[in-house]
């Protein structure tokens, strides 16, 4: 039997204050002074983020322009943080699902998840503690919410992943356990389908 820790990264989180459990990491040399002058990199480089992607609405439907801006972007910055980690992979997911726009018709939507593995040394056993955390990309029509739904939590991920792909590559961290990140589109609709998908390929 697998197991397997899920999180959801809120849409309140802050970067600083979120990081991959000690149990996930068996070695790793970072000194402290490292950490503390990347600060104030990352922070710029978190709102530089959600201004670029996640200002306006990205309505699958509504504002499809801004939906897919943040996808390639996404991806984009993904495929650059993940090119020299080894054992880390990025898969694109596609699904067909619908959802209820004009008259509260269901109307067809082409979604795709975005996932970002990093192969722990349990992987395939029975030790493999997977952790899962995922936040969605896309959001409503409603741009008073369009940071914080939930553009802050996929930046805040994908902090997460240059954090941890930094340690891999110029720290010699190595991974006990698999970490998976998934951004989710169209507001998590295809959530359980995935986690099966994923037990059953890990």
């Amino acid at each position: 039997m697998l197991k397997l820790k899920i999180t959801s990264i809120p849409s309140y989180c802050t970067l600083i204050r979120y990081f991959i459990p000690k149990d996930c990491v068996i070695a790793a040399n970072i000194p402290k002074v490292t950490i503390q002058s990347t600060v104030k990199e990352r922070t710029t480089r978190y709102r530089s983020l959600l201004l670029k992607y996640f200002d306006w609405p990205r309505h699958p439907l509504k504002n499809p322009e801004n939906w897919l801006d943040a996808r390639s972007g996404i991806v984009n910055e993904l495929e650059q943080i993940l090119k020299k980690v080894p054992n880390a992979t990025l898969e694109k997911q596609s699904f067909q699902t619908e959802i209820l726009y004009r008259h509260n018709e269901p109307t067809p939507v082409n979604g795709q998840n975005i996932i970002v593995t990093f192969h722990g040394r349990n992987r395939g056993t029975v030790d493999d503690g997977i952790l899962l955390i995922g936040a969605h990309y896309d959001s409503e029509n409603l741009r008073l919410f369009s940071v914080n739904e939930n553009g802050s939590g996929v930046v805040a991920i994908m902090e997460c992943v240059r954090s941890l792909s930094d340690a891999i590559v110029n720290q010699g961290a190595i991974l006990l356990n698999t970490v998976i990140f998934v951004l989710f589109d169209v507001q998590r609709s295809q959530y359980v389908i995935l986690l099966l998908s994923l037990l059953n390929r890990i």
